[in-house]
């Protein structure tokens, strides 16, 4: 077998057994930051108190999927305003008293199809790590309900708004 592939396997069979298996670095280095995914995954891991192997890759679904769609959200908005800044001499060329509201039009409407490609393609992408999210939590309760005997009871994390990590509901 070749050995970057036994490697990699190897890392798998590593993370799983440490609980954790942490998010690909191209993820990771994206707008955010280790430190705030690593807080993310310890704020889920403390409030869904996985069991062994199979509750830890459910929880470990859902804090990617929801790292996923965090980046995701960032993204949308950076095409946005690189478009905005790409068009501002010219829309100030023709226009004056410009509001953000027509840059943003103005934007819009001059957009390279491969940017409007790329929005879209970050919305799909979104939908599908929501759904990712949501599957892996259902799951992840029914998991835990059979072993427990009855629906698990969740340790929410403090309301103050300090961790940054999605609604409860997932």
């Amino acid at each position: 077998m070749n050995t970057r592939i036994t490697n990699t396997i190897n890392g798998l069979v590593e993370d799983l057994k440490n609980h954790r298996t942490p998010l690909s670095p191209s993820i990771l280095g994206s707008v955010q930051g280790e430190g705030n995914y690593i807080q993310v995954r310890d704020a889920y891991f403390a409030e869904y108190n996985p069991v062994g192997p199979m509750e830890t890759l459910l929880v470990n679904r859902i804090v990617n999927a929801r790292w996923r769609v965090r980046c995701a959200r960032n993204q949308a908005p950076a095409i946005m305003n690189a478009e905005m800044a790409r068009t501002r001499d010219a829309l100030d060329a023709r226009c004056t008293g410009v509001t953000p509201e027509l840059r943003q039009v103005f934007a819009m409407l001059t957009m390279h199809p491969k940017d409007t490609a790329a929005i879209n393609s970050l919305e799909r992408d979104e939908m599908k790590c929501l759904d990712t999210c949501s599957d892996a939590r259902r799951r992840l309760i029914k998991l835990q309900t059979q072993r427990l005997g009855h629906p698990p009871v969740r340790n929410p994390q403090p309301a103050s708004g300090t961790l940054p990590y999605a609604s409860s509901q997932y």
